[in-house]
């Protein structure tokens, strides 16, 4: 989330599938949400089950589903596939 940014509700959770990424029939919304906590906890779970259900972390990574959420304006304002390679990094 860039500085100065206050994302707006309500909040877009969509999931993307990284094999298809750019293709848009690689995401879809999951759905709405009032506040940002919520979506973050929905696009959360959608990326930690897919990793779980892929087995091994490197059988997810650039190709398993993760979620997104995004403001009222259209901005990325939590990226579950950046949050899943940072924490599998610190371990």
């Amino acid at each position: 989330m860039k500085r100065g940014h206050r994302p707006k509700p309500p909040f877009s959770v969509e999931v993307v599938d990284q094999f298809a990424g750019a293709d848009e029939d690689g995401y879809g919304t999951v759905g709405r949400f009032d506040t940002l906590e919520a979506a973050i906890a929905e696009a959360r779970r959608i990326t930690e089950e897919a990793i779980k259900s892929a087995g091994p972390y490197r059988q997810w990574e650039g190709m398993g589903d993760a979620g997104l959420v995004y403001d009222a304006t259209g901005k990325l304002v939590w990226d579950g596939v950046k949050v899943a390679e940072a924490e599998h990094s610190k371990r």
